[in-house]
């Protein structure tokens, strides 16, 4: 994945620094690297589907000096990835035995599955919609993996672009950006660090279950559709001129630091605290950990569009 789609329209899809023949060597040590890596290339994959324009589709790009149209490279990877999915998925069965899960219909299930289907009018909808519909509830493990490579490809973006310190349209710098992620980081690194008797002394335990990482999202955005600005506390300051790589170090040791006090709380507790957060009010632990993946995801989106807009 991170082959073929960084710098998709632009290199060769079989990047000289790939090396194919080691991916099938057994040194990956730890679940946490697993997910790491897996969060990493599809992550690579949906910000380059994402950054493609409809005048993108013309274009020929090349895989081992192979022309594809960009559709046709899609597709290639569409096809790929299923089949070794697959292979996955059959290992897991016989892994699991008689405790698999079924992904699909279970055995046995056909009948009442069908019923409940045509109980129903006939529509128009993607047969994928059920699954994109369905609400995200990330374990620790995934969370620290998500939140590691969204800072990490944040920074990497503007450790890349031009004017850092430059601002358009009223809007803040790329630097200014990365100062107002490393201060919500910081934010959330410092609450993490707390003792669960302070935290509960001072914001409570919560009453309910978390919501789904969607849900979370969504409200954001309702939050901002109603004009919420960043409190006081965490706008950076006006007119930095600090280097963008002393920015960048500075938030990757909150990063280390945060990932470091996170590991020491239990599945369980990331639900039973409360954490307060300057626009929904008090939420879960594990709900301001959602918010600290989207909010660096957020941002990155807005420093990627910058270079067009400071010109």
């Amino acid at each position: 994945m991170l082959s073929r789609w960084t710098n998709f329209l632009t290199s060769d899809g079989e990047k000289e620094w790939r090396r194919r023949d080691e991916e099938f060597e057994d040194n990956i040590k730890t679940k946490m690297e697993l997910e790491q890596k897996w969060t990493k290339g599809w992550y690579c994959l949906f910000n380059t589907l994402n950054s493609l324009q409809e005048h993108d589709f013309s274009k020929t790009i090349y895989i081992r000096n192979q022309g594809h149209s960009v559709i046709e490279a899609i597709n290639r990877q569409l096809a790929h990835y299923p089949y070794h999915i697959g292979q996955m998925v059959f290992i897991g069965k016989m892994i699991c035995g008689e405790n698999w899960v079924s992904l699909s219909i279970p055995k046995g299930n056909s009948n009442s599955y069908n019923t409940e289907k045509f109980s129903k009018e006939k529509r128009n909808e993607h047969f994928t919609d059920e699954i994109l519909t369905s609400k995200t509830i990330m374990n620790k493990n995934e969370i620290i993996a998500n939140i590691h490579i969204a800072h990490t490809q944040f920074w990497k973006t503007a450790s890349h672009l031009p004017n850092v310190h430059k601002s358009a349209n009223d809007k803040w710098s790329v630097a200014q950006n990365v100062e107002h992620i490393n201060i919500s980081l910081s934010r959330v690194s410092n609450y993490l660090a707390l003792s669960k008797s302070i935290i509960e002394s001072n914001f409570g335990l919560s009453l309910r279950a978390s919501i789904s990482n969607e849900e979370l999202i969504e409200n954001y955005y309702k939050a901002m559709g109603n004009g919420i600005k960043a409190p006081p506390a965490f706008i950076p300051k006006a007119n930095s001129e600090i280097k963008i790589s002393m920015l960048i170090t500075e938030g990757e040791n909150s990063l280390k630091d945060c990932i470091f006090n996170l590991e020491k709380w239990g599945e369980e507790d990331l639900d039973k605290y409360n954490c307060p957060h300057p626009v929904f009010g008090k939420i879960t632990a594990r709900e301001i950990l959602y918010f600290t993946i989207f909010h660096v995801q957020h941002h990155h989106k807005t420093i990627a569009n910058h270079t067009d807009a400071s010109q």
